[in-house]
């Protein structure tokens, strides 16, 4: 879980918000509160002021969103499967 944490982070980091919803979209557990918990955890351990946890929380701010978009994108990917 922790491996993706810093992915999602590493990727919100370069600031290329579709391939972090694209990250998203494609790991279900990433939508799963497990892995919410343990970026909350991260919050509360990192130093604050460095980058990670600059990420970090910055991923906990944009949770709502960032869910709400991955799913629209992956609604949006099976609307595109099921039009052929």
């Amino acid at each position: 879980m922790i491996d993706l944490c810093h992915k999602a982070m590493e990727l919100y980091a370069g600031g290329n918000r579709e391939k972090l919803l694209i990250f998203m979209e494609a790991r279900p557990e990433v939508r799963e509160a497990m892995f919410w918990r343990v970026m909350h955890a991260l919050v509360e351990v990192l130093p604050h002021g460095t980058d990670d946890y600059k990420q970090c929380s910055g991923l906990l701010a944009d949770k709502e969103s960032l869910l709400r978009d991955a799913k629209a994108f992956r609604e949006e990917k099976a609307g595109e499967r099921t039009l052929f």
